[in-house]
């Protein structure tokens, strides 16, 4: 054994580098414009999507996470929720996805600044430096936790980081997000079946699901945790799917994932079901929590149970490859970086620094990546925990994610109004916070606070002007079609006639399709069956 890992440990993790650069090479060679490198040429078909869906939005810290919250036995299984308080808004990301791929933007602040103008573009684009530099910082913890307690602890988490980081600079400086998306593919075979495969051992170490109702308290096999909690209880679970929902259409990555979609139809595809895999795997990563709970009691830090559940579960070189899917899932950090450095070049750097050749800005998305990269690892190595990290980030997207709903669905939506969601959401999020509220008690503040004064702000100003209003609604209600995206210049885009859901001259909600009915119907069906799923997993063995 060497660093808590055996010879063929050491195996795997070595031959999963080398794929890993492989792949970095070979996706560098094409790699030649900025909407290469950002969006990977628009190019994505909807298996890869899927496969880049569960990959951005599965994170090294998630099972770590979701593991050891559970592990808590304040909590149990209501710990699930930190991960499933977007199983709800899940249906609607068959909506939202034919939205923002039909904005034709490479960017979120690109949005900002047609709809609004170009100071809602600098100020959307420091809220989501900041946001993914938490989600940075989020991974790199998670992972490192993970990896120090699958080696005994004989990894250092400052050592992992150190690791982690190295691979992410190298990666993400060759092959932007065309890198990342191929290495998705590897990452999700590998995170799939690994966090499946924790639970028969898991079961049988400790005797069988009748040993877990047996040897924990009936409390925690709930899938919602008691008031008292403060963590995945009733209001936890409600408010911070409300948070997720706002969120999700400004966190960064969201226009980027469904923008490099061929066409609406990948882009939609992709968004659901990577994410409904995810949200599967999340019923594993909270049973590890609660096998944990049995296995070890009173560890120091409650997240070092999912990297001490490897070191104890997994055989040799099956812990290896859960190692390597640790590392595997700092891919999410790569696309973080390639966006985050996508919004400061396009919608900062371009601003100042005009008529510079593609490859200079290019190398500037690269070293902005790398900027951002050292502000996480900064973060990651003093931030307490990870969930200490994730609730001030999904607020900080959710402050631009007010403006955001109401610029695409609300025509009278305004550049003052836009700026009012912004300032009196966080003036109340800051009261909140200091009054010790906890994050789903803030969200109950500053949520329609925001939304209200976003509304009364447009209503008592001057609408935005005519023709950028017209030019940016054309495009939202313009499906993509595969004749657009062969064309090497795209046609400019005009409907003027679109159909919308409610005849209103200030409501701009595109008319639903079949295919849009079917599709969100069919996505609230899986809904149904996980939670049916999960609540027949908790009576087993009684």
């Amino acid at each position: 054994m060497f660093l808590g890992l055996a010879p063929l440990d050491w195996l795997m993790l070595f031959l999963y580098f080398i794929v890993v650069i492989f792949i970095g090479f070979w996706t560098a060679r094409k790699v030649r414009t900025e909407e290469d490198y950002f969006i990977g040429g628009r190019k994505f078909s909807g298996p890869l999507l899927i496969a880049h869906w569960l990959c951005t939005g599965t994170h090294s810290e998630m099972p770590v996470q979701v593991a050891g919250a559970t592990y808590d036995r304040k909590v149990g299984l209501g710990g699930i929720w930190y991960q499933w308080m977007w199983l709800f808004c899940t249906p609607f990301y068959w909506l939202i996805a034919p939205i923002t791929r039909r904005m034709r933007i490479v960017t979120t602040g690109d949005f900002f600044r047609e709809r609004y103008g170009r100071d809602l573009e600098i100020a959307y684009t420091v809220f989501a430096i900041l946001f993914y530099i938490g989600f940075i910082a989020m991974t790199f913890q998670g992972a490192g936790r993970a990896i120090a307690g699958a080696t005994g602890m004989q990894l250092r988490l400052e050592h992992t980081i150190a690791i982690l980081s190295v691979v992410s600079a190298f990666y993400v400086f060759a092959g932007g997000i065309v890198a990342a998306a191929f290495t998705d593919f590897l990452q999700g075979l590998m995170i799939v079946v690994l966090s499946v495969l924790m639970i028969p051992f898991g079961l049988w170490k400790i005797g069988g699901m009748a040993a877990l109702h047996q040897k924990l308290p009936p409390e925690m096999m709930r899938p919602v945790a008691p008031p008292d909690a403060k963590e995945g209880d009733l209001l936890f679970i409600v408010m911070m799917s409300l948070i997720a929902l706002v969120g999700i259409v400004a966190q960064p990555h969201t226009v980027v994932a469904t923008g490099s979609g061929k066409t609406e139809w990948e882009a939609r595809v992709g968004m659901t079901y990577g994410n409904f895999v995810k949200r599967f795997l999340t019923i594993a990563w909270a049973f590890t929590g609660l096998i944990g709970a049995v296995l070890f009691v009173g560890l120091e830090h409650r997240e070092e149970v999912w990297g001490r559940s490897v070191q104890a579960l997994l055989p040799v070189g099956f812990r290896g490859l859960m190692v390597a899917a640790m590392m595997a899932g700092i891919t999410a950090v790569e696309t973080f970086m390639v966006v985050g450095s996508g919004l400061f070049t396009r919608n900062c750097y371009e601003l100042l620094m005009r008529d510079k050749p593609e490859n200079h800005y290019l190398l500037v998305g690269r070293c902005a990546a790398v900027g951002m990269l050292i502000g996480g690892i900064l973060i990651a190595l003093f931030a307490p925990s990870v969930t200490a990290i994730l609730k001030p980030s999904l607020e900080i997207i959710a402050f631009v994610g007010i403006p955001m709903w109401l610029g695409i669905i609300w025509r009278r939506a305004n550049r003052t109004g836009a700026w009012a969601s912004i300032l009196f959401a966080i003036g109340t999020w800051v009261l909140g916070w200091q009054m010790g509220w906890d994050a789903p008690h803030r969200a109950l503040l500053f949520l329609p606070i925001g939304f209200l004064s976003g509304i009364v702000f447009s209503l008592l100003t001057q609408p935005q002007p005519r023709q950028q209003l017209e030019a940016f609604y054309n495009k939202l209600h313009t499906p993509v079609s595969l004749d657009e995206v062969a064309r090497p210049v795209p046609a400019p885009v005009s409907n003027p006639h679109p159909q919308k859901l409610i005849n209103h001259p200030d409501i701009e909600i595109p008319k639903l399709s079949k295919g849009d009915i079917v599709g969100f119907l069919v996505a609230w069906g899986l809904v149904g069956f996980l939670i049916a799923l999960l609540w027949w997993l908790t009576g087993l063995g009684r």
